[in-house]
């Protein structure tokens, strides 16, 4: 069965992905939490790493990730989440990156 992972980042932006979307300025470095779905249970640092460098990111600092519980997304203050859930599901990933 399918699970969204959280994985928490500090990384650079290099400009070096596989497609457009609204990046942050070139050199800038930022927080990140990338949704990713996966089959596995266990953190995929791998697989998110190589995730996150498809976005153009690089100098990379990840965290171990951890499933999100989707009732989580019932709280109001998780609203903001919701779509990028949804769209981990719907691409295999969703980004949000902090300025």
């Amino acid at each position: 069965m399918t699970k969204i992972f959280l994985y928490g980042a500090e990384a650079t932006y290099a400009g070096h992905c596989d497609f457009e979307w609204h990046a942050p300025a070139l050199g800038d470095r930022h927080k990140v939490i990338l949704f990713l779905a996966q089959d596995e249970e266990t953190s995929q640092e791998d697989k998110a790493t190589s995730e996150l460098t498809r976005f153009g990111f690089v100098d990379l600092q990840i965290k171990a990730g951890r499933p999100i519980q989707v009732e989580s997304l019932n709280d109001l203050r998780m609203n903001s989440f919701r779509t990028h859930y949804a769209g981990a599901l719907a691409e295999g990933c969703s980004l949000v990156w902090y300025p």
